[in-house]
């Protein structure tokens, strides 16, 4: 009979009966949050109280109510389980004591469940945990011990921390300067914020100075020399306390710097012994100025002085001589340094000044090709450096530092280099030709068969072809002389090769029948009846045309510059005086009159 009243279903039964015989109405006990419930802690943190989690709700009073694991976490431990109260009609809370602590070194996720139970009901909680990782921070580096008064470095590899210490024996700076302030020793701590804040830390020892071994050695150097001093105590370091003088850290080499006076301090290594020693920086003599002129020619003679007395002087090669007082004599060409020596117990200091012997000024030859197109550059050179170009006629070439010829429009130019100096100058030049590019051809296109006509191309010096010889045959050198031979139409070729390179420029001719010609067509004869007047001829820009003809007839005038382009057209009829006027820059100018009957040239020069 006993057995069965410890069976668990029983005892729930008989628990149930005694309620309901006293009257009383049974409640199941209930979390007030609901499931799951989490909280997040750091790495290491040891035991974390989560009670506030547990609270319940039991509307029935005077209640038994347990609080057991139902299932334990995989990376911590619980502690205050089993955890025992009784109810109170309302909400039961604890206070404290129910806890979770990760096990070291753990970081991550975490779950466990935990049960309340009145023993005839129970309810479950879920508890979600999350371990943040503390922030991986690497060893702090750097010395253990420092004298008071005295600044030293600690560092940490890990960036981006905060450096403090625990008491007042040392003082530590953001950047990690440690500076001893009383004797003892002081924790330095090195973190860094996160999720979760992690730290390293070094104990450092703050000494007091004692004396070192006396320094000796001497106690006087000159400016830019050397001396070396030495300790009793060896392997310490070596400091000047100010700019006069500069040590060796650890040779204890001093080198004066400028004049005055230094102290030098040596501290053992490892220790806060130290030693001083001052030391006396010597001047180097001053050798001040040399003033006068730099330059002279052979034969004549310059002085120069310096502001400091009682110096020698003297020259370094042949180019020039000098006297005790100054006195320069040129010798031969070239260039010479002038020495003014001043010494004293550090030693001899000079001042120094370049001279030129200037030469004789001489030219060679000029060198280059002396042609050029225009729009084009060809460069000029001469074997003697320094002196400058020049160009008598800049409308039409000018040169520029560097023997560099750029072609403006037709025409030439001399080309002239002058090397000057004190000495005198000397001169040389060369005639420089401008050229153009085979510019069109201007004449009649349409001949009757069995007669002649010539055509122009202002650039001479070309060669003229057909492409239809059985056509219209051309003669090749000088003006292009076409003949009709067939009825027909060739393209006869201007070919020219300057300093432009080679250019082409082409016209189709139109070789007509006899009978075509007889049929009231213009012969080239009777076209060549008309005359083309241009005065006055050269002219400012402002001139009178008239193209006298046998017949009255409408005419087309156009204007063109050297290369082609056009600059003005109007028209007008035979046998009529116009008056222009061009607003172009000076030059050369073609002027084209076409008719019915053919067409007319003449070139017009502008000057202004």
């Amino acid at each position: 009979m006993e057995q069965l009243k410890q069976n668990p279903v029983v005892k729930k039964l008989l628990f149930i009966a005694a309620m309901l015989c006293f009257g009383k109405a049974l409640a199941q006990p209930a979390f007030v949050g609901s499931s799951p419930q989490s909280f997040i802690i750091c790495e290491n943190s040891g035991a974390y109280d989560f009670s506030s989690l547990m609270s319940v709700t039991d509307t029935t009073t005077s209640e038994a109510l347990t609080w057991a694991v139902s299932a334990v976490p995989s990376h911590g431990t619980l502690g205050g389980f089993p955890h025992t109260a009784t109810s109170t009609g309302s909400t039961v809370t604890i206070g404290s004591g129910l806890t979770y602590t990760p096990y070291p070194g753990t970081s991550g996720s975490d779950l466990f469940k935990i049960a309340v139970t009145n023993g005839a009901d129970t309810a479950y909680m879920t508890i979600d945990v999350t371990v943040n990782p503390l922030p991986v921070i690497s060893p702090i580096s750097g010395p253990s011990n420092v004298c008071i008064g005295s600044i030293t470095s600690l560092s940490d590899a890990t960036t981006g921390g905060t450096w403090s210490e625990t008491n007042g024996n040392a003082t530590i700076g953001t950047t990690g300067n440690i500076t001893g302030i009383t004797p003892g020793t002081d924790t330095i701590i090195y973190s860094i914020a996160a999720a979760c804040t992690g730290y390293d830390s070094l104990v450092v020892s703050v000494l007091p100075w004692t004396a070192a071994g006396a320094i000796t050695g001497p106690s006087m150097v000159c400016e830019g020399a050397t001396i070396t001093l030495i300790d009793a105590t060896a392997g310490g370091n070596w400091s000047a306390s100010n700019i006069n003088a500069t040590a060796g850290s650890l040779s204890g080499v001093v080198t004066g710097v400028t004049p005055g006076t230094d102290t030098i301090t040596y501290i053992a290594a490892g220790t806060c012994q130290t030693a001083t020693f001052s030391i006396t920086i010597g001047a180097l003599p001053i050798a001040g100025t040399i003033t006068g002129a730099a330059a002279l020619c052979p034969g004549s003679s310059i002085t120069l002085t310096d502001t400091i007395p009682g110096g020698t002087w003297s020259a370094r090669n042949a180019h020039a001589t000098v006297d005790t007082t100054g006195l320069v004599t040129g010798v031969t060409a070239g260039r010479d340094t002038i020495l003014y020596s001043v010494s004293n117990i550090c030693g001899v200091t000079h001042a120094a000044k370049i001279i030129t012997v200037n030469p004789v000024p001489h030219v060679d030859a000029i060198t280059g090709i002396d042609s050029v197109c225009t729009g084009s550059t060809v460069a000029l050179t001469d074997a003697v450096h320094g002196g400058r170009w020049y160009s008598s006629n800049t409308l039409c070439a000018t040169v520029g530092s560097t023997g560099i010829v750029n072609g403006v429009v037709y025409g030439s130019s001399d080309i002239s280099y002058v090397v000057s100096n004190a000495c005198g100058s000397d001169t040389a030049s060369v005639t420089v030709k401008v050229q153009l590019s085979a510019l069109p051809i201007f004449g009649n296109t349409t001949l009757c068969q069995g007669t002649e006509d010539t055509l122009i191309d202002i650039i001479l010096g070309g060669i003229w072809t057909s492409s239809n010889y059985l056509v219209a045959p051309v003669l090749p050198v000088l003006v292009g002389l076409v003949y009709g031979l067939t009825p027909g139409t060739a393209t006869i070729t201007y070919t020219l090769t300057n300093s432009c390179g080679t250019t082409t420029a082409t016209v189709d001719v139109t070789v007509m029948s006899t009978a075509e010609c007889t049929a009231g067509v213009a012969t080239t004869q009777e076209a060549n009846a008309a005359q083309l007047e241009i005065f006055p001829n050269p002219n400012n820009g402002s001139f009178t045309l008239n193209l006298v003809s046998p017949n009255d007839e409408p005419v087309s005038v156009r204007v063109t510059n050297i290369i082609g382009q056009q600059v003005y057209t109007f028209s007008t009829t035979t046998n009529k005086q116009e008056e222009i006027k061009l607003d172009s820059a000076p030059g050369i100018y073609f002027v084209s009159a076409s008719t019915a009957g053919g067409k007319y040239m003449a070139k017009v020069n502008v000057v202004r």
